[in-house]
Formats: C-alpha cells, sequence, structure tokens
C-alpha cells in the first residue's frame, strides 16, 4: 500500500467502535425504560382500575319507606332502619321530564308537603361514602 493510499484511507470514515458501544448502550435505555413504562401502567391499571375505585353500595343496608298522604301531595317517611352509616338524609323531587326540582333535608323531617302544582316522582337520598345513594322507594305525587 502506498502512502498517497493511507492518506485517503484517513479522510474516510470508517467504523467506529465508541459510537457503535454509545448507540447499544442508549438504544438499551430506550428499550429498558420503554418496557418499565408498559410494565408499569400495566399493573398500575390492573390495581387501580376504575371497577375497583367505583364505589359499591352492596353493604349499605339503611332503608326509608316513603307514602304519600291523603291529599296527593305530603309526603311521609318512616324512621332511618339499618346500621350503615349515611348522612344528609334528602327529599329529592323529579319532575315528570326527569329534571330535579329539589333536594331538601329531610333530618328531623318525617312529613314534608310539596307546594308546586303538578306531577312529581319523589324518593329519598342519603349521602354514603362521598356519594348520594337512594335508600327509599319511589313514590308519585300529584299536587293541586
Amino acid at each position: 500500500m502506498s502512502n498517497k493510499d493511507i492518506a485517503n484511507q484517513k479522510g474516510r470514515p470508517g467504523f467506529n467502535w465508541v459510537s457503535f458501544i454509545f448507540g447499544v448502550v442508549v438504544g438499551g435505555i430506550a428499550v429498558f425504560i420503554t418496557l418499565a413504562l408498559f410494565i408499569g401502567i400495566s399493573v398500575y391499571s390492573a390495581l387501580y382500575s376504575f371497577e375497583n375505585l367505583a364505589p359499591t353500595h352492596e353493604e349499605l343496608d339503611a332503608r326509608v319507606e316513603v307514602s304519600v298522604g291523603t291529599d296527593g301531595c305530603t309526603l311521609v317517611r318512616s324512621e332511618v332502619e339499618g346500621s350503615s352509616l349515611m348522612s344528609n338524609l334528602t327529599w329529592v323531587v323529579i319532575d315528570t321530564s326527569g329534571e330535579q326540582v329539589l333536594g331538601r333535608n329531610a333530618m328531623g323531617e318525617y312529613e314534608y308537603t310539596y307546594y308546586r302544582p303538578g306531577e312529581y316522582y319523589v324518593h329519598l337520598e342519603a349521602s354514603h361514602e362521598g356519594e348520594y345513594v337512594p335508600i327509599s322507594n319511589e313514590v308519585i305525587i300529584n299536587c293541586p
């Protein structure tokens, strides 16, 4: 090989071990991070799926019976029965279009007469585990 050939080889790019090893290490780290994220997200979603976070009210045993008075507009409720922890007992009045028109505290109130004329659906709800849950039967009132 002549000096001229050696000079031409120095100017040409050749195989560089440092660049190769650097590329393999960086690529390996990227693959490792991607796999770790995929496994972490999979485990997190399996442990904390929306189904597991949704409150269940199977243990809620509080019940109240609601009835309609003889005038068709007065509501009468029984005492709350059951051992479940609950709070904020509320009269819920819904009009015929499905819109809630009243949410009224029913703690200590065993009778309530709704004031607007028309037909309405009424039940009682209580706060349990941070969510309002129906705890009574639903009745229909017809207020003159």
